[in-house]
């Protein structure tokens, strides 16, 4: 999704995978325009981006002369090529990142400047938290009703935690043997 020139938009509880750039920015580009005067600055909170790619920077996200605000996010399995693999911030330091997991993207988790705005896990493997089904760094009641929203046969699902193809009580069992943070 290519956010440019001055578009600000808000984008919740969404997931961007599988997508690819031919430039950069696989799931997300927020950029201003060849003059740098038209910033796109989205608010970014609770989404995932999970196994997008870009030729050049920024695998799951591309930040380009903006400074879009990121909250409880997760960026996990994407590529670039050079650098960026999950974000890419150029000269973009006022772009937030905040509550966010960055993890499992290759090359590089993040590059560039950004504003830290704690609470942010960013390493190179991700760390399993079994039972938090939409990654979101907590297992809690979210999780419990996806997995009782999938009850049932559910191959390849994320609720089947146990990867038996049924989603049914042991999945709730381990959901509930995990609740709480996952640091």
């Amino acid at each position: 999704m290519s956010v440019a020139y001055r578009c600000d938009p808000i984008l919740s509880n969404c997931t961007f995978e599988n997508n690819h750039a031919g430039r950069s920015g696989g799931g997300l580009a927020c950029v201003a325009d060849e003059a740098h005067m038209y910033p796109s600055n989205a608010d970014v909170q609770n989404c995932i981006f999970e196994n997008n790619s870009a030729t050049e920077e920024g695998g799951g996200i591309h930040v380009r002369n903006s400074d879009p605000t990121f909250i409880s996010i997760v960026v996990t399995s994407n590529v670039a090529n050079p650098s960026g693999g999950g974000v890419n911030f150029y000269e973009s330091t006022d772009a937030q990142l905040i509550n966010s997991t960055i993890c499992g993207n290759s090359a590089s988790q993040i590059n560039g400047n950004f504003t830290d705005g704690g609470g942010n896990i960013i390493e190179d493997v991700c760390t399993l938290c079994e039972g938090d089904t939409n990654e979101d760094g907590v297992v809690d009641v979210t999780d419990l009703l996806a997995a009782v929203g999938s009850w049932g046969p559910c191959s390849g699902c994320a609720v089947d935690i146990d990867g038996n193809g049924v989603v049914n009580v042991t999945d709730l069992l381990i959901i509930v043997g995990n609740w709480g943070s996952c640091e």
